[in-house]
């Protein structure tokens, strides 16, 4: 999927924030085992490749990057297919989901998955755009000012209230969720 650099820039913002609520909530990714679900270019992985002890990266897409780590694994799959039995029960420390709910058709079963992967204690931080922002990106897709490709690919838009529902389903209790860009979108961190 190509991207240019507004889509560049707008990653990149969504991983600063993640990386605030890393900060905020004091969470290490020190020796960590992560996943990154819909990884995309892996740009996530690689800036964290120096801390973490095993990173994969999960999408349907293939991508070669120019950088090499021999703690990041890609893996393609679209686990939005129902094949999301890829790790072990209780077997990775975070999974990171940055832009991807809106992509899958069945998020209820990808999150439960999450929820069996984590070990206890095990946190998953996610984001999404907010849904009022559907008809701006639409806009902005068509204009070429950002992916078409990448919105039109989107399945749904999330309010507070279902990004709640999803997250308790999966069987999380501990969790915040909260806008950032201007309420644009949605950043969520659940504790297993």
């Amino acid at each position: 999927m190509e991207w240019n650099v507004i889509d560049k820039y707008l990653q990149q913002q969504r991983i600063n924030n993640t990386f605030n609520i890393l900060k905020q909530y004091n969470i290490s990714l020190n020796e960590k085992i992560v996943v990154d679900l819909g990884c995309g270019n892996n740009r996530f992985l690689e800036s964290v490749s120096n801390v973490i002890r095993n990173g994969y990266g999960v999408d349907k897409y293939e991508y070669t990057s120019n950088e090499y780590h021999s703690n990041i694994k890609r893996i393609v799959n679209n686990f939005d297919s129902g094949d999301v039995e890829l790790f072990k029960e209780n077997s990775i420390d975070i999974v990171f989901m940055l832009a991807s709910l809106e992509h899958l058709h069945n998020p209820n079963d990808i999150v439960k998955e999450i929820h069996r992967i984590l070990r206890p204690g095990g946190v998953f931080i996610f984001t999404t755009p907010s849904p009022h922002t559907h008809g701006l990106l639409t806009v902005l897709s068509s204009l070429g000012i950002i992916s078409k490709q990448e919105i039109n690919d989107h399945k749904q838009y999330f309010t507070f209230t279902g990004l709640r529902n999803i997250i308790e389903y999966s069987g999380f209790s501990e969790y915040e969720i909260k806008s950032f860009q201007l309420t644009m979108n949605q950043i969520g961190i659940a504790y297993k």
